[in-house]
């Protein structure tokens, strides 16, 4: 299973790293600057040890230097994730259902395993809000929920989760093997528009 503290007591022990890594940011401490020009600061330590593809990227000489030019991402997203990955506390309320699918998106592109166990986690304690009356498109709606954590997080160590989601799925669907002629329309009645919604087949993963 995923394990935040372990993750965290190794982020901690992290040593400084060297100034001249960053080629010209004072100490571990790096601009990120995202889409509109907004900036952030984070620890170049943090970032590295969260992300192999940032790890390379502030490896090699940067456009300007201590700037680490993010301009396809918003600035609120980085402002949780650098929550989440720098030595802390555990931001518990960091993710909510308007922004999971964003930060699981930026985890899949950094790779970013800490942050991708912050949304899992999130889902899997969250299954109760499932539910099919939900737009397609809207993480709440199981479907939907379902292709997130089989297109972000179909990873072993965060199966406990991710299974949370796929059990929801499936008990939210047992109905149409149901007896019950009442039943099986009212769910019929409630997968229709989803299922003839246009972008089903592309925003839905097959695997759902």
């Amino acid at each position: 299973m995923f394990n935040f503290a372990k993750t965290k007591a190794v982020m901690a022990q992290a040593k400084p790293c060297p100034a001249d890594l960053t080629h010209g940011s004072p100490g571990c401490v790096i601009t990120l600057e995202c889409k509109e020009g907004v900036k952030l600061e984070a620890l170049r330590c943090a970032l590295s040890n969260a992300s192999p593809i940032l790890r390379e990227a502030l490896s090699l000489k940067l456009a300007k230097p201590g700037v680490l030019e993010l301009p396809e991402d918003n600035a609120a997203d980085w402002e949780l994730m650098i929550r989440m990955i720098q030595p802390g506390t555990y931001p518990p309320a960091a993710v909510n259902w308007e922004n999971v699918e964003r930060l699981l998106h930026l985890a899949d592109k950094y790779d970013m395993a800490v942050v991708r166990g912050y949304c899992a986690n999130f889902l899997s304690r969250n299954t109760s809000s499932l539910t099919l009356s939900e737009p397609l498109l809207s993480p709440t709606n199981p479907l939907m929920a379902a292709t997130l954590v089989c297109k972000y997080c179909n990873l072993p160590e965060l199966k406990p989760y991710t299974d949370a989601v796929q059990h929801t799925l499936c008990a939210v669907l047992a109905p149409m093997s149901s007896s019950a002629g009442a039943t099986v329309k009212s769910l019929v009645a409630l997968l229709k528009p989803l299922t003839a919604h246009e972008r089903f087949h592309d925003a839905i993963a097959p695997a759902v």
